[in-house]
């Protein structure tokens, strides 16, 4: 009983969240959670806002890339063209650590047909410069790692940060088919 009721819990949470910071319309969400491997999915409507989270390791990345092509796969057929699909990375590349996280994730969507824009700060300006095609579907992995940028890189926001991790994450759920967020559970090691 505990365990459904702190997955209850979480799961009002992250709605809570998804419809406070995103404007996410509660109607048109997914809160997707991860732990231990197991996938726990509240689904409300497809093909719009999904956000993502789990443990380092849970197999969060690799179901959000499956994700979004399965809605990518469904909205191209529909329009009856292939719609852009795009992978927005976040993890800025440095150390050995990171590095060979990053080359592990390039590999595993190496066949996907993603378009990558490392974007490591300001997701709402890049928006701005370089405007997504309104169609598009996109992965942002991740925005713990967006957040910590945002906060620490000299050309992050810093004071300014939930605002700006804010402003770019309903950019983009404004302006595209379908996004999915991956985020982190801090302390939710696998």
């Amino acid at each position: 009983i505990i365990g459904i009721i702190s997955s209850a819990f979480i799961y009002v949470c992250y709605s809570a969240i998804a419809y406070k910071f995103f404007n996410c319309n509660i109607t048109r969400c997914c809160i997707i959670l991860m732990h231990n491997g197991n996938l726990s999915c509240k689904v409300f409507e497809r093909n719009m806002f999904y956000v993502l989270t789990g443990g380092s390791g849970s197999g969060k990345s690799a179901y959000a890339e499956e994700h979004i092509c399965r809605i990518h796969r469904i909205l191209s057929r529909k329009a009856g063209t292939k719609l852009p699909l795009f992978y927005i990375a976040a993890m800025i590349p440095r150390g050995e650590e990171t590095l060979r996280k990053i080359e592990r994730h390039r590999k595993m969507r190496e066949t996907r047909g993603f378009q990558t824009l490392e974007w490591y700060t300001d997701i709402a300006g890049k928006i701005r410069e370089k405007s997504l095609p309104e169609n598009a579907c996109v992965l942002l992995e991740c925005l713990s790692n967006l957040t910590a940028n945002e906060m620490y890189e000299p050309e992050g926001a810093g004071e300014n940060t939930a605002d700006a991790v804010k402003e770019g994450v309903r950019m983009l759920k404004d302006s595209c088919s379908a996004v999915v967020v991956v985020t982190n559970e801090v302390f939710s090691e696998v």
